[in-house]
């Protein structure tokens, strides 16, 4: 049994208290790319509501990535409120229902993905937190919001050093810079530059 798997005879009538640590490798459905997560927390109360489940609690947990401007490994922490129901039968297709005798497209239908479902005894409450980890995956991740990143001609972290490479570039000739072509209409708004040098 997964460790977010529940058998429903096994939820008394005051609720089942959830408090699981699991891996990123528990949650992730076959055949899906893994994510760098480095623990999951699934935490809260399950329980029976007029033949519905609810699920009340929280999913904590860390990614691990590289900076997306200087590329030092960090760790960026997650918390996240969730409200889940479950009710018995089998999921409708993403897809939605297609009639086939129709001229028109198919019809999508949209579903609250905060509904799971379960068949039997069981209850599996992994697909529904799988999504919210990879909802809360950072789109861009900084190691801290003024990041310098790296030096785009020598690679070097400017969070950590100086290495002189903008200073190096400011003492060339400025005709290579984005003003050149208005330091050939306007000279004389370099001081030192005439438009004989152009």
């Amino acid at each position: 049994m997964r460790p977010l798997q529940f058998s429903l005879s096994s939820i008394p009538e005051k609720g089942l208290t959830v408090d699981v640590c699991l891996s990123e490798a528990d949650l992730r459905p076959e055949g899906v790319a893994g994510l760098d997560v480095q623990y999951i927390k699934v935490a809260g109360l399950l329980e029976e509501i007029g033949g519905k489940y609810l699920f009340r609690g929280t999913v904590t947990g860390a990614y691990r990535r590289a900076c997306d401007r200087c590329l030092v490994v960090m760790e960026r922490t997650f918390a996240t409120s969730v409200l889940w129901a479950f009710e018995e039968g089998v999921p409708e297709s993403p897809w939605g229902k297609y009639d086939r005798d129709a001229d028109h497209e198919p019809q999508t239908e949209t579903s609250d993905s905060s509904i799971g479902y379960f068949t039997g005894d069981e209850l599996d409450m992994s697909p529904l937190a799988w999504e919210e980890v990879v909802l809360a995956m950072p789109a861009k991740c900084l190691c801290r919001d003024d990041c310098a990143g790296l030096c785009p001609n020598c690679g070097a972290n400017l969070n950590e050093e100086h290495c002189g490479c903008s200073d190096r570039e400011n003492a060339e000739d400025s005709r290579n810079n984005q003003f050149a072509q208005l330091l050939k209409i306007f000279p004389d708004i370099h001081p030192g530059m005439s438009s004989k040098e152009e």
